[in-house]
């Protein structure tokens, strides 16, 4: 039984820790994907909407178990897809419901961006919940036309953003 519980201890870390690789709000899929395929420097509601859109159908896909749909989010070969093949295969079953929110971003460069996000929900299969976490902000570089992420970091300066 202890194994159990550490067990549901760890898949909650591991989803918290996740948050370092993306840090949603459901804006349509098609529509924020599409608005900067074209943009050459995107400002920063044009980013936040692409990442939310992004980042919402992260969290759909985890909850899914759908390794396709999560994959459509990264690039092929690059460490964000490895990173999350790797938590989809950790947490496979376990996450009822995810719910990160995107607060905003700031576009540091054309395919670099500081997202901030909150977690604000996760609950497990067993009916556990988790959250809210603290905000988190992550550089994503990213690969456009369509917009995927290709690698995540820490901020370098993890600052609130409300």
């Amino acid at each position: 039984m202890r194994q159990w519980y550490a067990g549901i201890a760890a898949l909650g870390v591991g989803i918290a820790l996740a948050q370092v690789l993306w840090g949603s709000s459901t804006p349509s899929a098609d529509e924020s994907l599409s608005v900067l395929e074209s943009s050459a420097v995107p400002d920063a509601l044009e980013a936040t909407a692409v990442a939310r859109d992004l980042q919402s159908r992260r969290d759909h896909a985890l909850m899914a178990d759908d390794a396709a749909a999560l994959a459509e989010l990264t690039s092929d070969g690059s460490p964000a897809r490895a990173a999350d093949t790797a938590l989809l295969r950790e947490i496979r079953g376990s996450v009822a419901v995810l719910n990160t929110e995107v607060l905003g971003v700031d576009v540091v460069a054309p395919h670099t961006w500081e997202v901030y996000t909150v977690q604000q929900e996760l609950q497990l299969s067993t009916g556990e919940v988790i959250g809210p976490l603290a905000q988190r902000c992550t550089r994503w570089e990213l690969a456009p036309a369509p917009w995927r992420i290709e690698s995540t970091a820490e901020c370098m300066n993890n600052v609130s953003r409300r």
